[in-house]
């Protein structure tokens, strides 16, 4: 079968993030939101950026008493909500600055940071090049986030070359040997790692904007400034098809070899670090509960009536979103992890018929963090 490349092979979701981007999570993979609020699965019942600032302030990663944090990337707002009122329980008299490209995103983040009043600030722009949007920071969180900076995928396993079993349409090729032109430039730049074919592996994708972003970090960090990064990762980028836009993992492979050339101080660990869950604790499967609330009956029951011999694309529906987007106060268990019990009380608060749901284990979380630090000037 061929496939034709039809445009360069470049995701770029600024266009997405600008015009399109809701306030809602919906369209994310984001477990941070699920667990944004105080909650029976993080430690010490605390919200997910309660958990993340007390890991942040044990590992000693803000220094001094009146540090400029800033967030890149903040969502709803609801990381910076949580995690605010620990660093200052701690004495930091901090300064905190929300970094967004998303104008209704960064909307939300004021409505739930507004109680902080005038230790905020709020900047609109692209965090690829984050050292030109801010003058200074001593800390720097990046939270769920470089997964969607500008990635560059079907890279052919040499310069110059063509990723086996794909061709391309005449009025193509210029165009995409440029955009793998840059991409083999920034891996010759750090001698990053390229699959081999005895892999089964005929071509590869790099996180480019993340790679910008990490040397943008490392512009704008002092010696001895930190960063803290959080997100799917796994050996080589692989690409995610999410609502409206695509993501890629970071490379954990070609991570490594960038923040070495760079000269960071770097440590890579689980989310479950910080987080402290219990991978076997049991959590309501929000997406069963929302085919329920749309069919008005449990939809195992629904798929068993002979007039609906494939129910497959009732999954992929995800109704849900727009409902929560449009009530989320009414839907707030689909996007959100309860136990059993607490559904319980939640299905009667709200009125729902619905009894026993399907659950499953919340398990491990499924991305990872590095730790960053740029060398104080003696170590230069």
């Amino acid at each position: 079968m061929r496939v034709y490349l039809t445009r360069p092979n470049l995701t770029n979701n600024r266009d997405f993030h600008l015009m399109e981007k809701e306030a809602t999570m919906g369209d994310e993979t984001s477990l941070s939101h699920f667990l944004r609020d105080r909650n029976s699965f993080v430690r010490n019942g605390w919200a997910y950026g309660e958990a993340l600032a007390h890991f942040i302030l044990e590992r000693g990663l803000i220094s001094g008493n009146n540090p400029h944090i800033v967030e890149v990337g903040g969502g709803l707002g609801d990381v910076a909500r949580t995690a605010i009122p620990v660093f200052l329980e701690a004495g930091k008299d901090i300064r905190y600055t929300m970094v967004d490209l998303s104008p209704k995103l960064q909307e939300a983040q004021r409505r739930n940071t507004a109680e902080f009043g005038g230790r905020m600030e709020y900047v609109s722009g692209d965090a690829e090049k984050i050292d030109r949007l801010v003058p200074h920071a001593d800390f720097v969180l990046c939270n769920e986030v470089i997964a969607d900076y500008r990635a560059i995928g079907n890279i052919p396993l040499t310069r110059g070359g063509k990723p086996t079993g794909l061709e391309q349409a005449e009025g193509d090729i210029r165009r995409n040997q440029r955009v793998w032109n840059v991409a083999w430039d920034m891996i010759d730049q750090y001698h990053l790692t390229v699959p081999k074919e005895d892999d089964k592996v005929y071509s590869f994708a790099l996180n480019y904007g993340a790679i910008k972003f990490v040397e943008a970090l490392h512009r704008l960090l002092p010696p001895g400034g930190s960063a803290f990064l959080v997100e799917f990762t796994s050996p080589f980028a692989r690409t995610a098809e999410l609502p409206k836009h695509q993501e890629h993992s970071i490379s954990k492979i070609h991570m490594k070899q960038v923040l070495d050339t760079l000269g960071f101080k770097w440590q890579m660990g689980n989310g479950n670090d910080y987080l402290g869950i219990d991978p076997n604790k049991q959590t309501v499967r929000e997406e069963v509960v929302a085919l329920w609330l749309m069919i008005g009956q449990n939809p195992y029951d629904f798929m068993k009536d002979p007039k609906y011999p494939s129910v497959s694309n009732l999954w992929k529906l995800r109704p849900y979103q727009d409902r929560l987007i449009a009530d989320p106060a009414k839907y707030k268990v689909l996007d959100r992890r309860v136990t059993p019990e607490e559904f319980k009380v939640l299905a009667k608060q709200m009125g729902w018929n619905i009894e026993n749901p399907e659950t499953e284990p919340i398990g491990k979380p499924g991305f990872d963090y590095y730790i960053l630090q740029k060398p104080d000037k003696y170590l230069l």
